[in-house]
């Protein structure tokens, strides 16, 4: 049987998945982009995107991977997985048009993942009488349509993670575990969260391999997944240490101009009294008039005039506040008033964990799991049309949540599965780790986060829907 004729019904779910996605992006992405973004054109050289880009080009042309070559901290502020992607294009279509091949590049990978999850589910699932329901869910899924083209590394990383998926579920090669090893191990270098999914994968295996016969060929296949990953990932903290004398595992963005001290001060000092940091970043920025809940910001009354004066001089001297874009006044060459911004807002943070330890370890990390979980809007929203498409979206990413971690808890109860019992533990200890981690590396709640484990739990969720529909038409005998 030809290929084709094999999966004629799923490479058409693709197709329409692939058309889907250059629909979006030739008429509807620009407006998505400039409302949700506030940039003109979804394919722009801008914001994240380029750190990556400095870092590549000086990478090309100086020998030395950085941000920022006057900066210390510049030779860590961004891994170099996105960047060596997006050097690939550049140095082949060069401006502009390098941007718009890695857009529909982007489409492309992520219309492949569309497949990826057919093969995945129909090997996990092969009794299962509704195998398109996976495919279908991802093809039609808002949110991934929406991330596809976006220039940031959110659409690349899910791509390396289903591969890896899809490599360990459809494939017995010797040396699986070493692909899947180099697969993951750059998808870390893409988006450092995959470096939780790599160590539950590890630790799910090994206790797989303990609780069952122990023997060379398990241990092997361990010993050549680590290898992959020491291969890929592995040289990124060697570097920072052989060459920088640093131990930097993930990335330092303190090098980036944007987010200076003053900033992470200020993220630390914020995500320590609410969940989001506007409007009052925007405030800052703007020069406009800084508005706070004064019952949850002030933990002593000493706090009420040392927060004034934070902002005030983050408005008027801040040098990270200044690199941002609409600030009101021309950027700052120098660190101005910095370390006296750091001190404040330190002090204002340390009298939250001190005086509120339950509002700052408890319940704002349950405020952000609920946002995690159940977010229903964008800031700003700038219509009413806006917001109810946001929220309609928003409801159904709730809806396949749920589903998912309802089909993992069948599952985990029917039946012990690996990969189904790595994607829900990488689902939860991400998760959590992403809102009650500490403030300045976490807390930060955006739904790309999220996306790599949203995207696994659609396995999960998929058999759910397949169970319910298999009770509510079961087979006749």
């Amino acid at each position: 049987m030809k290929f084709t004729e094999r999966y004629r019904v799923i490479l058409m779910i693709c197709a329409v998945g692939l058309a889907l996605r250059i629909l979006y992006a030739l008429f509807f992405a620009r407006y998505i982009s400039h409302t949700y973004f506030n940039v003109d054109a979804v394919f722009q050289n801008a914001g994240d995107f380029s750190d990556w880009f400095r870092a590549i080009k000086n990478w090309v042309k100086t020998g030395e991977y950085t941000v920022d070559p006057n900066n210390a901290n510049g030779y860590f502020s961004r891994m170099p997985g996105y960047a060596l992607f997006i050097g690939l294009f550049y140095y082949i279509f060069n401006e502009p048009y390098y941007l718009y091949a890695i857009g529909y590049a982007q489409i492309l990978l992520d219309s492949a993942v569309i497949f990826f999850i057919y093969r995945i589910y129909t090997h996990l699932f092969p009794q299962s009488r509704y195998k398109y329901i996976a495919p279908i869910l991802y093809a039609f899924n808002p949110i991934n349509i929406f991330w596809a083209p976006v220039l940031l590394s959110e659409s690349l990383s899910v791509f390396l993670m289903m591969l890896a998926i899809y490599l360990y579920t459809c494939h017995t090669h010797k040396y699986t575990f070493f692909y899947i090893g180099l697969i993951i191990g750059f998808d870390i270098l893409v988006r450092p969260q995959l470096g939780i999914f790599a160590l539950v994968f590890f630790l799910v295996h090994v206790l797989y391999v303990v609780r069952h016969t122990w023997d060379m060929k398990k241990t092997y296949a361990l010993v050549l997944f680590l290898s992959g990953i020491f291969l890929t990932y592995g040289l990124w903290p060697i570097r920072n240490y052989v060459f920088h004398q640093r131990v930097v595992l993930t990335h330092d963005i303190s090098g980036i101009e944007i987010w200076g001290p003053d900033v992470s001060a200020y993220m630390e000092y914020i995500y320590s009294i609410q969940t989001n940091w506007e409007p009052q970043m925007s405030q800052i920025v703007t020069n406009q008039p800084f508005t706070i809940n004064k019952k949850i910001a002030y933990a002593v009354p000493s706090d009420s005039a040392d927060l004034a004066k934070a902002i005030y001089l983050s408005k008027h001297c801040g040098s990270g506040f200044s690199h941002w874009q609409g600030y009101w006044k021309a950027s700052l060459s120098t660190d101005g008033c910095d370390q006296e911004i750091v001190s404040l807002f330190k002090k204002l943070q340390h009298h939250q964990v001190t005086y509120r330890p339950l509002h700052f370890w408890l319940f704002l990390p349950l405020q952000s799991l609920q946002k995690c979980l159940f977010k229903m809007d964008v800031y700003p929203s700038s219509s009413r049309a806006f917001f109810s498409l946001t929220s309609i979206v928003f409801l159904f990413r709730s809806f396949m949540i749920l589903a998912g971690i309802a089909g993992s808890v069948f599952l985990l109860k029917s039946a012990y599965n690996n990969m189904v019992t790595v994607i829900f533990i990488f689902f939860m200890a991400w998760y959590l780790i992403l809102c009650f981690g500490p403030p300045l590396y976490m807390r930060n709640i955006e739904i790309r986060y999220l996306l790599q484990a949203d995207t696994a739990m659609l396995i999960p969720a998929s058999y759910f829907f397949s169970s319910m529909l298999e009770k509510l038409n079961p087979t006749r005998t």
